[in-house]
C-alpha cells in the first residue's frame, strides 16, 4: 500500500520487499532506520497505517458491534413493550 502512494520512502523500502517473509529483518540496522524513519517523518505513511487500520480493524468491530446491538434490541423489544404498557402512567 505505501510503495503504491509513492511515498518519500518507497523506493529504498521497495529494495526489502523480496526479503519480507523470506529472510529475517530483524537485525538489519538499515531496514529497521527506514522503517523508523518511514513512520515517523512520512505523511503518507501515517495516512496508509490510519486507512488499513480503519479497514482491518475498526469497520469490522463497528459492524460486529452494531449487529451485536440490534440483536440485543430486537430480543428485548417484546419484553420493553410490555412493561411500558403495563407501567402505570398517573
Amino acid at each position: 500500500m505505501y510503495a503504491d502512494a509513492n511515498g518519500t520512502y518507497s523506493e529504498p523500502l521497495c529494495l526489502f520487499l523480496t526479503k519480507v517473509g523470506v529472510s529475517p529483518l530483524a537485525e538489519n540496522k538499515e531496514f529497521k532506520q527506514l522503517l523508523w524513519d518511514v513512520g515517523r517523518k512520512d505523511p503518507v505513511m501515517q495516512r496508509i497505517q490510519d486507512e488499513f487500520f480503519e479497514r482491518r480493524y475498526f469497520q469490522p468491530a463497528m459492524q460486529w458491534a452494531t449487529s451485536w446491538l440490534v440483536e440485543r434490541l430486537h430480543t428485548h423489544r417484546s419484553v420493553l413493550c410490555q412493561a411500558r404498557s403495563h407501567a402505570s402512567l398517573g
